[in-house]
């Protein structure tokens, strides 16, 4: 979910009143990204797991830094990057960006060639000495946002997507940007489940960017009832089907998970409890990257920015967000390994029927990182409480085994596992892997 600031003439206008950039910074060099066959961000070949924040305004980015996160968008209209202000602040503050390639359009059911592409080109893509030079050197750019909730209708309206098709090919052609991913962001509002293979297609329709993401919204303001009514396990369905999809699709997108994270309209800010089960859903159904929408509202210079209140707006959920972070950084290598084929489910006592999703309560990962097992575990049910037993084949018997960010630890006897877990209950479980 974004807001469209600007239509083309008027951001035509405000670029050309951008400070003159006639050659890129001396001694930059623009970072090289890619998405490997695991489907895992590499930045000049290290693995990268994104923490992502929406709208962030250039002058708070010290603090969203100190929050965690590691790369950003723009708040401002997009013509704000080409006085390089929001790049260079990030590179100050060590934020990779992500630039909006559609940001300040509405064309994109216009004509592909030569318009738009004349169009792109002179936005973000080429340089034009005395005037402004491409995004694509600074060595904080990232990724490009291609889409932001591109059209969900099946079949999908053209030429809208064949355009968005040429785009995306036309910014990886050389000599245009092959050094640098895109992106797009999906969103569907069948929260009933009554039709996944529907939304499996609309998935698979857009399954050709980079990096594709989807943003699922599941929760609705007090004190009227939630229209949804949607168990918070709509991510892990969402984010199942997107991988179906690009499977049947044979693409090897990153897939991503975008996060309600703002209170404005008709959502409202998860609890710290519904935001940690939002996020380990998402990272143990396959997200290779985690993105919370939005920064939220600030006032500068006179002019009032951002959609709505969000994350800022709130302060003990804005430290929250700190620590979480902080977990997911710590973690980061490992959600990008490969999971672990694994063994017999858990098994479960106390409340055990499957949800609307077909989900029993607790949903699992295992991966294995630079010698440990790592078990990812959470308890989808925001109501019921239950206790789950895992076998582990490969913690030896009375293995310890630490519980991750709550200072204690578990005795793994005769190759299994028990915990407690309260409703939405995370736990990480960590042992040495098998020599």
């Amino acid at each position: 979910m974004r807001c469209r600031w600007m239509e083309f003439g008027v951001m035509l206008a405000l670029a050309a009143a951008a400070p003159a950039l006639s050659t890129p910074v001396p001694g930059e060099t623009a970072a090289m990204v890619a998405v490997d066959e695991t489907g895992a961000v590499r930045i000049n070949g290290e693995a990268f797991f994104p923490i992502g924040l929406y709208q962030v305004p250039y002058w708070d980015m010290a603090d969203v830094k100190a929050h965690g996160f590691n790369i950003v968008d723009e708040i401002q209209p997009v013509a704000s990057y080409l006085d390089r202000t929001f790049l260079d602040t990030a590179r100050q503050n060590e934020l990779w960006v992500r630039v909006a390639l559609y940001s300040g359009f509405t064309w994109w059911n216009g004509t592909w060639e030569p318009t738009m592409r004349e169009q792109l080109d002179y936005a973000f893509l080429k340089d034009y000495p005395g005037d402004h030079i491409s995004p694509k050197h600074h060595p904080a750019l990232a990724m490009w946002y291609l889409e932001d909730e591109p059209n969900h209708s099946l079949p999908p309206v053209q030429p809208y997507h064949d355009n968005m098709v040429a785009a995306h090919e036309y910014v990886h052609s050389a000599p245009i940007d092959p050094n640098h991913v895109d992106m797009t962001c999906l969103y569907d509002p069948d929260f009933r489940n009554a039709d996944s293979l529907s939304r499996m297609s609309f998935f698979g329709n857009w399954c050709f960017p980079d990096v594709v993401a989807v943003d699922c919204y599941p929760l609705n303001s007090p004190p009227g009832p939630n229209p949804f009514d949607a168990p918070l396990t709509a991510l892990a369905k969402w984010l199942d089907d997107l991988c179906k999809a690009a499977s049947l699709e044979g693409a090897h997108p990153s897939v991503q998970m975008v996060l309600e994270t703002f209170q404005f309209s008709s959502w409202r800010m998860p609890t710290p409890e519904q935001l940690r089960l939002m996020v380990y859903l998402s990272i143990i159904h396959g997200a290779k990257g985690i993105w919370y929408f939005c920064y939220g509202e600030s006032n500068h210079a006179g002019q009032h920015f951002g959609p709505g209140p969000g994350l800022h707006d709130f302060p003990s959920i804005w430290a929250y967000v700190g620590r979480l972070n902080r977990e997911l950084a710590d973690l980061g290598d490992v959600f990008l390994s490969p999971a672990v084929l694994q063994g017999a489910a858990p098994v479960t006592t106390g409340p055990a029927l499957p949800d609307r999703y077909g989900y029993l309560p607790i949903h699992y990962t295992l991966r294995q990182h630079d010698g440990f097992c790592y078990l990812i575990s959470a308890n989808g049910s925001e109501k019921q409480p239950c206790t789950a037993t895992f076998p582990i084949p490969s913690a030896q018997g009375g293995q310890a085994v630490e519980v991750l960010f709550e200072n204690r630890t578990l005795l793994a006897a005769g190759g299994v596992l028990t915990d407690q877990y309260s409703p939405m209950a995370v736990h990480v479980y960590r042992w040495p892997a098998a020599s």
